[in-house]
């Protein structure tokens, strides 16, 4: 197949071998800012967003997923490419897209302008225990005002930040933007998001303590999916795991994630749920490896009952005929 270009003056001009290795594994926010910035190279944010119809938080995947590939790269002088920023750009490339930036002024009057606020900013300090400056008030206000998130939700954020001892109003900001690109905008939703969070954690370090021990290394990917799926796919109780763990052990003396998964792979393609289930059939198992062994001593039993009648038929035979 060949096509024929139709606006020959304006071409866009892309680096050929570096975009067809990249397409692959490329995302549809990933082409659409390639595109864009190719077509255009000094751009403003928040009006390409609005042109691409994408959040900035997928805006700024899609430019680190570009400039990983090294299809772009950034002016060094950009926020983007600050050496300062370098471990955690793309939470403060949000930082300064996102969300508006209130001045001590405009805080003042929004607070006016909404008699509520004023509460709302003190429960919150009150949960983090610590009193905000201008910069911090600016963001809760802004998680409200331009997020449109309801005022428990953002209470809810600052408990759970607590809970994971990360108390930064950064932080609590991050993780608002993160849930509202997952489209989690209400109470009710982020509590739930929370629960599932707490119960991934959970699981997660029993996994690590059961077959790492005090060895506190993370999973590598390949362990790390194989856990997702006794959690979400399988929905194994730990004590199941424990069992598989139990059974991983005795059967190769080491602690293998990989071994282990096909073990509770096979349960659940079986049907099998609890431990009771899993013990019984281990036993069904290892009995079918038995038969053989009960078949050769049952056919020799039966081979000596032979020889032996044969052998009084004939002793019987020579006595009549002595």
């Amino acid at each position: 197949m060949k096509i024929k270009r139709i606006y020959n003056d304006t071409i866009l001009s892309l680096p050929q071998n570096e975009v067809i290795a990249f397409l692959p594994n490329a995302t549809k926010e990933e082409l659409q800012v390639l595109i864009a910035v190719y077509a255009e190279p000094s751009f403003d944010v928040k009006s390409l967003c609005t042109q691409l119809d994408m959040t900035e938080n997928s805006f700024n995947k899609a430019v680190k997923a570009l400039v990983k590939s090294g299809l772009i790269s950034l002016d060094e002088n950009d926020k983007y490419g600050s050496d300062e920023h370098e471990h955690n750009k793309e939470t403060k490339i949000i930082q300064s897209n996102t969300l508006h930036s209130y001045s001590a002024e405009e805080i003042a009057d929004v607070i006016d302008a909404n008699k509520g606020y004023k509460d709302f900013i003190h429960s919150c300090e009150e949960v983090l225990g610590k009193l905000f400056n201008t910069t911090e008030t600016s963001i809760i206000i802004s998680l409200v005002n331009d997020l449109n998130l309801p005022e428990d939700y953002v209470l809810l954020l600052c408990q759970y930040a607590v809970e994971r001892r990360r108390k930064s109003i950064r932080y609590i900001e991050k993780i608002a933007l993160e849930f509202y690109d997952k489209g989690i905008i209400t109470s009710d939703a982020l509590d739930e998001e929370i629960r599932n969070v707490e119960q991934r954690d959970s699981f997660n370090n029993y996994v690590k303590a059961t077959f790492f021990g005090g060895n506190k290394r993370e999973f590598t990917e390949n362990e790390k999916s194989h856990v997702e799926l006794w959690l979400t796919k399988y929905k194994f109780s730990k004590d199941v795991i424990k069992y598989a763990y139990d059974l991983t052990i005795q059967n190769t003396n080491q602690a293998s994630i990989n071994y282990a998964n096909a073990i509770l792979e096979n349960w659940y393609n079986k049907g099998i749920k609890t431990v009771d289930e899993a013990k019984a059939d281990n036993i069904k198992e290892k009995e079918k490896k038995q038969p053989v062994a009960s078949k050769t001593k049952s056919s020799f039993s039966s081979s000596s009952s032979f020889f032996e009648a044969a052998l009084k038929r004939t002793e019987k035979s020579k006595k009549q005929g002595g």
